[in-house]
Order: structure tokens, then sequence, then C-alpha cells
């Protein structure tokens, strides 16, 4: 073979080569977005300029996928017409009905991962309308709740006002047994229109208090160190000595008459200095799924309901709310360890903070409106069990099974999504700040999804600082157990405190040219973004809006972890 020949074969060789390169670069770029945006396109352009391919060459090669690519589109679309019609006679589909689905899904050459993540789409799409209703009743329930407790404060301040006319009659030295007084206080009564149980408990407390308050008898005894005053009458010794334990507002108020002008005390102090208030939610209740259950990503969905609890900006709780529910798969990691993952619909939300909020940061703005598509997120942080399980590792700090895994990497957390995607056929990944603001915040719009302060009765955080009016407390210096603390309204656990969550995204400065679909917003910072504050926090970092970044490899001590989101469509990584 001539020297000519040679050389002809190695430059066609290499031709055929730089075809297949393009021909794999191609493929794997369309399997990550479809259609290709316009950044992917210029960089396959000149990819295939760097291969010496001509526009023909290209064409060649493309043309088929593309073809392919939209065939299989238009046989999605057609299962996913027939899917939706059948479920609107009948959900969930019967045994015979989903034979036939499955007939059809065959004659289309479809596979049952495609499928299982087209139907989790309907059924979560149909699922909205039903979901508006009931939050339409709720809203209604929420305004019968409101309206009754304005007039429950409105019959307080009556209650209060007869009291008040009660102790004005008593000190002025007129005898409740004169019928002119009685007669008067009867018809002050009936102008009020009180219970006559109410003003039985007003007139006998009232009375017990004139009785506690007149001049002790003196009578002789030993002496004793100098006092400066008469011992006092506490407010806990008034309630013994009355035998009325818990009767509730009218303590309250014939309380605040007996003890005023009086200096607070320790015994008669109602919350001491610097002490947390503490809150408690009932139990959450799970409920299993039944037979013909809905699935999601081939997996039977639970329930669950529980109780949420909303703070004013002192700490103390002003509504609870004991009928929230939620949905969720649990994905068997292996050894009797599981991983629960929390259904979110889809919704639109504004993504940063207000002008007003305290402690707002520039990198917090503009707000802006973000429609985030339905996903799946772990109802806690990944613990330190579960990461074991998948990892073989766990490098946390402070140990324990049910505690957070942290000293992990951003790098670390992607692995895990790989390895449990790999493991379960699963598409596991990080959340996107979108969506992880979106669930954290759970509907609300206020600084934490408690409301408009936090507590280290709501979660783990550094206590010594304070936010709002909110008094300091406890610092723990150390992770808790997850869902140690009550959840938000999504019936997510620990997104404020406990440990930093690493998301998707890279860092940017602002949210100007973000994203508005909820997706990650990826650039070329090596820095990504983390979210929620941890245990070494003050409170300010752990607002629902407060961004940080730290470079891909950084560890920081015992500090970072992770949840993670499962949801159909393009993962990345």
């Amino acid at each position: 073979m001539g020297a000519i020949e040679r050389r002809i074969n190695a430059e066609i060789e290499t031709y055929q080569a730089n075809l297949r390169q393009y021909e794999q670069e191609f493929t794997e770029g369309v399997q990550q977005e479809y259609p290709l945006s316009a950044f992917k396109r210029s960089q396959l352009t000149q990819r295939h300029q760097g291969l010496n391919l001509t526009a023909e060459d290209v064409a060649a090669i493309e043309n088929p996928i593309i073809a392919a690519i939209e065939e299989h589109r238009q046989k999605l679309q057609q299962y996913e017409q027939v899917f939706k019609e059948s479920i609107q006679f009948e959900y969930p589909p019967s045994d015979l009905t989903r034979e036939e689905l499955q007939r059809f899904q065959r004659i289309l050459e479809l596979n049952d991962a495609d499928i299982s993540a087209l139907e989790a789409i309907i059924i979560q799409s149909s699922s909205e309308a039903e979901y508006r209703k009931q939050q339409e009743r709720i809203r209604q329930q929420q305004e019968a709740e409101k309206q009754q407790q304005l007039e429950e404060v409105e019959y307080r301040q009556k209650l209060q006002q007869y009291e008040q006319e009660l102790i004005k009659t008593i000190k002025a030295g007129n005898s409740l047994d004169s019928d002119d007084v009685r007669q008067r206080l009867r018809q002050f009564q009936r102008t009020l229109g009180l219970k006559q149980t109410d003003i039985t408990a007003i007139e006998t407390t009232v009375l017990a208090s004139q009785v506690l308050i007149k001049p002790p008898i003196q009578q002789p005894r030993p002496a004793q160190p100098t006092q400066s005053a008469p011992e006092r009458i506490t407010r806990q010794k008034f309630l013994k000595w009355a035998g009325f334990g818990s009767v509730g507002l009218v303590i309250t108020v014939v309380g605040s008459e007996i003890f005023k002008g009086q200096s607070p005390t320790p015994e008669s102090t109602d919350q001491p200095a610097n002490k947390s208030i503490t809150i408690s939610v009932a139990e959450p209740k799970y409920i299993p799924p039944t037979e013909g259950a809905s699935k999601a990503f081939g997996l039977p969905l639970w329930t669950i309901e529980f109780e949420t609890v909303t703070v004013d900006e002192k700490g103390q709780v002003i509504k609870r709310d004991s009928n929230k529910q939620a949905k969720f798969f649990k994905e068997n990691l292996g050894n009797g360890i599981t991983l629960e993952m929390v259904e979110i619909l889809a919704g639109s939300f504004k993504m940063g903070s207000p002008s007003g909020e305290e402690a707002r940061e520039k990198n917090e703005e503009p707000q802006h409106t973000v429609n985030v598509p339905a996903f799946f997120i772990g109802k806690f942080e990944v613990t330190q069990e579960q990461y074991q399980q998948i990892m073989g590792s766990n490098p946390s700090n402070f140990k324990g099974a049910k505690r957070p895994v942290e000293k992990v990497s951003w790098n670390d957390a992607v692995e895990f999504c790989k390895k449990l995607s790999q493991k379960t056929g699963r598409k596991y990944r990080l959340p996107s700040e979108a969506e992880w603001e979106y669930a954290c915040r759970a509907g609300t719009t206020t600084p934490f999804h408690f409301g408009e302060t936090i507590t280290t009765e709501l979660a783990n955080y550094n206590g010594n600082y304070t936010y709002a009016s909110a008094p300091k407390s406890k610092s723990r210096q150390e992770t808790t157990e997850v869902g140690s603390f009550p959840p938000n309204a999504f019936g997510l656990y620990d997104m404020h405190g406990n440990i930093w969550e690493w998301c998707q995204d890279t860092w940017h400065d602002s949210y100007k040219g973000a994203p508005s679909d909820g997706s990650a917003w990826i650039g070329n910072n090596l820095e990504q973004i983390l979210r929620g504050g941890s245990w070494f926090d003050d409170p300010r970092n752990c607002r629902s809006a407060y961004r940080y970044n730290l470079t891909r490899d950084d560890l920081y001590y015992d500090t970072f972890g992770f949840r993670i989101v499962c949801a159909a469509g393009r993962i990345l990584q």
C-alpha cells in the first residue's frame, strides 16, 4: 500500500471517528434537554466545527435522532390522552383498565420508566383542582374561626366590663345583698348578654379576692428579721387558696386587679426573662396506603396528618392548625432503613425577601415570582443511617442514626444522589434553590414558616441571639434528631436550623436574571448555594430567604448536610 493510500485511509478513519464522536455528544445533549437551548446549540456548533464536520454531516447525524425523539414524544402524547380519559371515568384504574393501558403501552413501544413518570405528572395535575377546592374549604374554615375568635374576644371584653363594675361596686361599700344593687347589676348583665355560669364564676372569684385582700388579724409571734413590707399574696397562692386552678380569663383579670402596683418577683411573674416559650404539637398520624392507592414513581403514597403552629413577633403561639395533611412515598434503602419523600404540588410564590424584612440582605433581591412544577422532597434532612447505607461511611461529628449527616461537601451530596438513583432506578438530586425556598415557606410570606420570629422551641439554632421580639434561649451546640420540632404546612421538618442544606444552584449575588420556572440556576461560579442555617447560626441566618455559599469541596466542620428531591424531567448534576 502506498503512502498516499495510507494517508487517505487515515483521514477517512479520523473523519469517521469524528462523526461517531459528534453523534455521541449530540445524543447525550438531547437526552439532557430537548429542545436544545441556545447555549447548548452554540456548544454543539463549536464542537462540530472543531471536528471539521460539514453542515451536511451534522444534518445526517442529527435528523434521524431528532426524528426518533419526535416520534417518541408523539407516542407519549397518545398515551397521555388515553390515560387522562381513563382516569376521568375511573380512578384508580381497575385491573381490567390497567391491562388495556399496558397493552396500549406495548403497541407504542414505551418503557415502564416513561409511563410511570408521565402518569405521576398527570395524576398530580388532576389533583390540583381538588387541592384548590380543599384550599377554598380551608379558607372558609379559617374565616369562620377568625369570626369566632373575634366574637370570643368581644365576649371576654364584656366579662371584663362586668368584673370591673362588680369590683367598683364592692369597693364603694355597697352590699351585693341590696335589692337596688342586685337589680342594677342584673340590668347590666342583660345589657352585656352574659351567660349565668360566667356571671356566677366572676362573682365567686371577685368575692374570694376581696376576702383575701382584707388585712390579716394580728397575732403575737416570735421576733423575725426586719421586713420592709408584709408578705405578698402571690398569684400562685391566690389561685391555690381561691380553689379556681384554671378558670382562665376570670382569674387573669381578677389577679391583675389584686396584684396591681406590685413589682414582679420570680414567684409572681408569668414568663421569666430569657426563658424560651414551650411549644408542642400533636403527634403526626400515619395512614398506610390502601389497595389500589395512588402511586408516585411506582411506589404507593402514604398519608400523614399533622399539626402546625404560627407565632407572633414575641414567639407566642397565635394559631394552631391540626388539619394539615400531606402525601409521601417510602423509599426502602435496606436493613429496615427508609427514606420518606413528601409530595409538593405545583404552585407560584414570591422568592426572596420583601424590602421591610429585618436583617434582609442585598443578595435576596429583587423579590420575584417563580412558578414551581410539582416534585417530591425529603421530609427530613438525610440522616446518618441513610447516608451510611448508601455511601458506606459516616463523616458526622455529632453521631446518631437519626441525626442529620454533616461534614458533607456538595460533591459528597451529589455522589449520594447518584448512588441512590442507581440503587432505586428513580432519579434523585439536590433541590434547586427555588424548590428549596418554595418548600420551606409552604405558602407563608413571613421571615420564617412559623411566622414573624423563631424560638429554640421551634428549631435548633444559637439561642443566644434573637430575632424580632423573641426572648433569648438555649444554645444546644450540636445537631438534634430530625423531626424534633414542629413541621411546616407541607409536612417538612427542620427547614430552619439544625444544618445547612446544599442546593443545585451555583452562587449569584442577586436574583437579576434568575429563572422563573423553578429550575436550578447554573453558572460558571465555583461556589454552590446553601440554605436554612444551622445549630451554630443566629436566627437571621435561618430565615426562609437567607442565602449562603461555599465551594463544592468545602466541608466546613459539622454544619453542612442536605436533603434530596425526586422529580420527573431533566436532572442536573
